[in-house]
């Protein structure tokens, strides 16, 4: 059985401890309920609509039969059961990381055109060193690049590099 959302809106501005959304659940394609979570640290509620109740039933059972959830975190590892609550949490939890790692991907690349970025691959976190204001790297020769290049190395922390992909 295959359990997906549809409709899924994440509220950014009103999570505090976790993710706030709502979503529409599907079962194999059938609209069978809805799932909400109010972004104040509490549980992910999913609930049936009254005339899907049957398949919603369904859809938790088939849930709950599959093998524990194992997560870690500072270094532990964590065993729980696995429910349709826990499945939709992973869902949305894997849309947040998704646009997460747009939206940064999108600052880099904005700020690739006006300097170097650098900072240590796959963190998310970057440092520019901006060119004079109206230089755009793409407007600089080869040879001053490779130059400027040479000299930012030995400015580099341990185990940074320079992440522009337009050079």
């Amino acid at each position: 059985m295959e359990i997906t959302l549809k409709r899924l809106a994440i509220f950014e501005r009103m999570s505090e401890e976790t993710t706030a959304f709502s979503a529409d659940i599907y079962a194999d394609g059938k609209k069978v309920g809805y799932a909400k979570n109010d972004g104040r640290g509490g549980e992910t509620l999913c609930n049936p609509f009254t005339e899907t109740l049957e398949a919603f039933k369904m859809a938790s059972n088939y849930a709950d039969s599959l093998p524990p959830v194992k997560s870690e975190f500072n270094g532990n590892t964590f065993e729980f059961k696995s429910s349709i609550e826990s499945i939709v949490d992973d869902i949305v939890d894997k849309e947040v990381q998704s646009r997460e790692a747009k939206k940064f991907q999108k600052k880099m690349e904005k700020a690739m055109i006006d300097g170097f970025v650098v900072g240590v691959r796959g963190s998310n976190s970057f440092s520019v060193y901006k060119f004079k204001k109206g230089v755009n790297i793409a407007s600089l020769p080869k040879n001053v690049l490779q130059r400027m290049i040479q000299e930012m190395d030995f400015n580099l922390k341990e185990g940074e590099e320079i992440l522009n992909t337009n050079l």
